[in-house]
């Protein structure tokens, strides 16, 4: 359920009201979110390499989210966090299977 009821629902809503090249830009973060999940809950050790690689990622999709069509660096859409939201419930899923 975590990992298709869930996270379905979550991108319909928020492809309406986000351009689907920021959508598939975002949904990138499945990889990063499973790496946090995975240190966080599970126990999982990570090289420095590895985190600094979480940073970039993280800074891009905070650019990513915070630009609209025509809204500029300035504005923030919230719908792009509900797409963050079905990337941490595809990484907390798939730590669950390993």
């Amino acid at each position: 359920m975590l990992a298709v009821f869930v996270p379905a629902f979550l991108f319909a809503i928020a492809q309406t009201h986000l351009n689907s090249s920021i959508a598939g830009i975002l949904n990138t973060l499945s990889p990063v979110w499973t790496m946090i999940i995975g240190a966080m809950f599970f126990s999982q050790r990570y090289r420095g390499l590895a985190i600094f690689g979480i940073v970039i990622s993280f800074v891009g999709c905070v650019i990513l989210a915070m630009t609209r069509a025509g809204g500029g660096l300035g504005s923030f859409n919230a719908y792009a966090l509900l797409i963050v939201l079905a990337c941490a419930c595809y990484g907390t899923n798939l730590n669950f299977l390993k």
